[in-house]
């Protein structure tokens, strides 16, 4: 199976072109190449409305002209989406209103969070391009810890696996990332 192609917004303008719900509904529907015709249909809109957005989602680089099509003296556009994924990146949303003195944990944790998506969106699309997998993993789990030293003592021995698990210049080249967040 092969990478399915993404395209990561960063650009707060075409974040707003996807937000809007009923192009969120175009983008899922274009799994299969449609015309506006065909998706107002399947959304029970009005081929006006649906091409409006469609100019919009075009205008934003998230879908293109996949045939034309001669129909009543027309031509009729068939759309497809240009990537089976699309991922905001955090970076597009303004966090600095988070507004306590107590976020600089916080914002870490949100860069590290935009960076594996926007380093996910890359190792996909170069993947899907060379025709290979990507490696990936992911890790995630709910727990206690009895006090913020234990937090310590789980951070420095996570580092220590991680320390002993490092090849140096040798083997596969992987970003392991942990951010601790309190959940309650």
């Amino acid at each position: 199976m092969s990478a399915p192609t993404i395209t990561l917004l960063a650009d707060p303008d075409r974040v707003v072109d996807v937000l809007s719900p009923v192009r969120r509904e175009i983008l899922a529907e274009l799994s299969e190449p449609n015309s506006a015709t065909g998706l107002a249909r399947r959304l029970g809109s009005t081929r006006q409305k649906v091409n409006y957005h469609l100019r919009a989602l075009e205008a934003a680089g998230l879908v293109e002209v996949d045939e034309l099509r001669p129909r009543r003296g027309l031509t009729e556009r068939v759309m497809r989406r240009t990537s089976d994924v699309v991922l905001v990146d955090p970076a597009a949303f303004d966090t600095s209103n988070l507004g306590r003195s107590d976020v600089a944990g916080l914002n870490g944790v949100i860069a590290s969070a935009a960076d594996t998506i926007r380093s996910a969106a890359r190792v996909a699309s170069a993947a899907s391009a060379q025709g290979e997998r990507v490696v990936a993993a992911s890790l995630e789990s709910d727990i206690r810890v009895a006090s913020p030293s234990r937090l310590q003592a789980l951070l420095d021995e996570l580092g220590d696996v991680i320390a002993r698990h490092d090849s140096g210049d040798e083997g596969l080249r992987i970003r392991v990332a942990t951010s601790v967040l309190g959940v309650e």
